[in-house]
């Protein structure tokens, strides 16, 4: 009888193991199904995905890991229009942005950054295109390669729509010189220069005399031409790296950092006034010329503020419509004189002006 229950007990408990390990393996079966089928859920997403997506892996063969493309979906390589498969990171990018890269890929894989975004510039084609970068490292398996999950987009147009807005905001819709905002910033810019250097700033007001009678007598087409051409005239009369802007219907300032003495302001007084004064031509005929101009020099070995500044360049240009139109008066703030130049660079007068 006891040999008959062991048997039976014996068989039960067989019964029973087969029935965990089938039920078991069952479950293993499914998740292994499970898994490959999230595993291909997820790859038709990385292959079908509009933004570019790769996969950086690092290759520490020399002293310095060098981050290669290890996977990338088709949108990433369409993006940069080439094969991308084993190339560097950093040599994906212009050649100005691979330090930048190179840098931000260190930071990331000692931990100093959880993840970066930025925007990278791109030569494709000989033309440089913007992408927005989005870096974060991927969760490491023991003994296996270091990984960075990459996401570019690329954001050419919506960078050169906000450049456009921008310059839209700090520029004059007519002759595309710089406005009213953007000369106060780079006359801030100069005279904080000044601070550290010593040097001396020089502003120059410049108002086309009689400019009215242009607009009233051959319209308003007319006045655009005349106010391009002088703007043209005005930008050529000084360096590269002063600043003419237009802040008002026809006043113009000219904004030159870094002069040395009221030798050269006197120079770029006569340059100024040698523009206004060659006559503007409309159909051949000369529809307008002259101008006043009212220039204002800033104290040598101290800062100047901006508003003294323009103020004394607003005065010595009332001063030169006092005298007749088409002339130039120069202020030197906190100097011993203020100078008449007529034409060129003959000094007719002189008087007094403090800072």
């Amino acid at each position: 009888m006891l040999v008959v229950v062991a048997t039976t007990l014996l068989a039960l408990v067989a019964t029973g193991a087969a029935v965990v390990a089938w039920t078991v393996a069952v479950r293993r079966a499914h998740e292994a199904r499970q898994a490959v089928a999230t595993a291909t859920a997820y790859r038709a997403v990385f292959d079908h995905a509009l933004v570019g997506i790769a996969v950086l892996a690092a290759d520490d063969a020399g002293p310095a890991p060098v981050w290669r493309v290890e996977d990338a979906n088709p949108a990433f390589g369409h993006l940069l229009c080439r094969e991308v498969a084993g190339t560097a990171w950093p040599d994906l990018l212009a050649a100005a942005d691979a330090d930048d890269a190179a840098r931000t890929l260190a930071a990331l894989a000692d931990g100093r950054l959880s993840a970066w975004h930025g925007e990278h510039a791109v030569e494709i084609a000989g033309r440089t295109r913007s992408m927005h970068v989005s870096m974060a490292p991927l969760p490491t398996p023991a003994g296996g390669p270091r990984r960075l999950a990459v996401h570019v987009v690329d954001v050419t147009d919506r960078v050169s729509e906000q450049t456009r807005l921008r310059d839209l905001a700090l520029h004059d819709a007519l002759t595309g010189l710089p406005n009213r905002a953007l000369l106060a910033d780079r006359l801030d810019l100069a005279l904080a220069g000044t601070r550290r250097t010593g040097g001396r700033v020089l502003v120059a007001f410049c108002d086309l005399d009689d400019f009215k009678t242009v607009n009233d007598t051959s319209g308003h087409a007319a006045g655009d031409h005349v106010l391009v051409t002088v703007a043209h005239r005005l930008r050529e009369a000084v360096r590269p790296a002063d600043t003419v802007a237009r802040v008002g219907g026809d006043e113009f300032v000219v904004l030159c950092p870094d002069v040395p003495d009221e030798a050269v302001a006197h120079d770029i007084a006569g340059r100024l006034l040698a523009a206004l004064r060659t006559p503007v031509l409309l159909d051949g005929t000369a529809c307008h010329r002259g101008g006043s101009i009212g220039v204002a020099l800033s104290a040598a070995g101290r800062g100047t503020d901006a508003s003294a500044l323009l103020q004394a360049a607003d005065i010595a240009m009332y001063r030169a419509k006092r005298s007749g139109k088409s002339a130039a008066h120069l202020l030197i703030l906190a100097d011993d004189e203020d100078v008449f130049v007529d034409g060129v660079v003959d000094v007719r007068g002189a008087d007094r002006l403090s800072a």
